[in-house]
């Protein structure tokens, strides 16, 4: 079970503006390193193809369901133990995983060198998992270190790490372009930015290893280990691994079924229609996430303004939604080059479910801060069958990549709505109040989509056009400030 947070050496305290001041260099840190890499995204558009975008997506599916084989997600507890020595061990316990997968990817690899068909995997695609160890004996030491500087209010360190691995990831891709490297530059760039992060943050996961590996009975510790959190084995593995492959799902059909280059335009539109939205959301939960386990035995207090929170991003975020809604194809074509006018399709039919699902990051930590991972398994198990049906239905009725993606596109928005619901009940937050602030996002997303795409398709004299949207956007600046308004309730805590 999830130990009771708070009551070993974890619960130093701060004072009120040191803690602000960290709390603020992490999320900063957060949402810069990842506005590099949505800007990298963008100028790699330009630099390289939709095949080698296929193939970097092909890999990154690859590498988000090998990941989990890194830490077998054991090192959410590093925050959440009650000691700072089991702390540690689970720290060792991270680091054996990922050694461990490491040598069994190899092993899995030299199988299927052994056949001469390779199992149907291209040239170019075996050579691309052939890093995929690598990565995962790098991520190993990634996660341990980064949850073990959040325990101890390292916050500066984390920042710095983040950072550094955007902008070696993103600067290496670019200088790579070209360059006859296996995997291409996409895939090396993404290794060199993992290098750069292990060693910023090595220093105290060796501080660590050189102090609890000597302590008699490591062995013991170890298996001590695995079984006071066989929770996150039983339930947070088996739905991190579900969850990846119903994420990932669109890219290896689309890849079975079509060609390369619609892997790659579905890879940039997902991409393009996440980071981005998933900027402050992220922030947020990787600082809230210890102040949440920390009291969660009052966590429904911090359910208005959760929802707030939720609300007033979906409600910002509505103008860019509406606009790539109403004009994707031509918005990419414009910012990205013609060849990449598909990817604006793929987002006209992604953006609206990416922008839900990101605006609930940080709720998955709710199920295991309230010790539900079983219910956060049961419900990824339950999007998973339905998301394979529509995938499947929408490419034998249309025959095309776009019906693929819409089937995935349903389940993904039902699913998103599901999701914060089933948590916001189980946190005892206020489902009316939730449905309100959905019902809020979603409008405003409709009516300024409507008002684009009107003006555009109706051919409105220009006095006609500009008062429809003088009309609209006074109505859309109202809502915006009443659902900021209770935001002052969350900025006022001192987290």
């Amino acid at each position: 079970m999830l130990e009771q947070p708070g009551e070993g050496r974890v619960k130093t305290e701060q004072r009120p503006l040191s803690h602000f001041v960290n709390t603020a260099l992490l999320a900063g840190a957060a949402i810069a390193s990842q506005l590099i890499t949505f800007g990298g995204t963008l100028i790699n558009a330009h630099l390289y193809g939709p095949i080698e975008f296929g193939l970097f997506g092909l890999f990154s599916g690859v590498m988000g369901v090998a990941l989990f084989a890194a830490s077998w997600r054991y090192e959410l507890a590093i925050i959440t133990a009650d000691e700072e020595e089991k702390a540690e061990d689970v720290v060792l316990f991270v680091c054996v995983t990922g050694v461990s997968s490491a040598v069994a990817f190899v092993l899995g690899l030299l199988v299927i060198e052994m056949f001469a068909s390779g199992l149907g995997l291209s040239t170019p695609l075996r050579r691309t998992f052939a890093v995929v160890p690598i990565v995962l004996f790098l991520s190993s030491i990634i996660l341990a270190g980064t949850n073990l500087c959040v325990r101890r209010r390292q916050f500066g360190r984390v920042a710095a790490q983040q950072i550094a691995m955007a902008l070696v990831t993103v600067g290496s891709q670019v200088f790579l372009v070209g360059v006859p490297i296996p995997g291409g530059g996409l895939v090396a760039g993404f290794v060199l930015g993992q290098v750069a992060a292990t060693a910023m943050l090595a220093p105290p996961v060796l501080r660590v290893l050189r102090d609890r590996i000597p302590v008699p009975a490591v062995r013991g510790r170890l298996w001590a280990t695995a079984r006071e959190h066989h929770r996150y084995f039983f339930y947070v593995i088996p739905y991190s691994l579900l969850n990846q492959f119903y994420v990932q799902g669109p890219i290896f059909l689309l890849g079975s079924f079509f060609t390369m280059a619609d892997v790659g335009l579905f890879s940039l539109a997902f991409r393009t229609t996440t980071a981005p939205l998933g900027l402050v959301p992220a922030a947020v939960a990787q600082v809230l996430f210890p102040e949440l386990a920390r009291d969660h035995k009052r966590i429904s207090k911090w359910g208005p303004s959760i929802q707030a929170l939720f609300g007033a991003l979906g409600t910002l975020y509505a103008p860019v939604i509406a606009l790539v809604v109403a004009f994707g194809p031509d918005v990419y074509a414009i910012g990205l080059g013609e060849p990449w006018r598909g990817a604006g399709v793929f987002a006209q039919i992604l953006i609206v479910p990416n922008m839900l699902v990101m605006l609930c990051i940080g709720y998955d930590r709710l199920y295991f801060i309230l010790n539900r991972q079983r219910t956060a398994l049961l419900l990824t198990m339950i999007a998973c069958v339905p998301s394979a049906i529509f995938m499947l239905a929408g490419y034998r009725l249309g025959g095309q990549p776009t019906w693929l993606v819409m089937g995935w596109a349903v389940v993904q928005l039902t699913a998103a709505l599901v999701w914060i619901g089933v948590a916001s009940h189980l946190s005892g937050f206020s489902l009316s109040g939730l449905t309100r602030e959905v019902a809020v996002v979603i409008g405003s997303v409709v009516a300024l989509a409507a008002a684009l795409a009107g003006v555009w398709q109706v051919r409105l004299a220009p006095v006609e056009a500009i008062g429809l949207l003088s009309v609209t956007a006074m109505i859309y600046a109202v809502v915006l400030w009443r659902v900021i308004r209770p935001l002052r309730s969350l900025l006022q805590r001192p987290a």
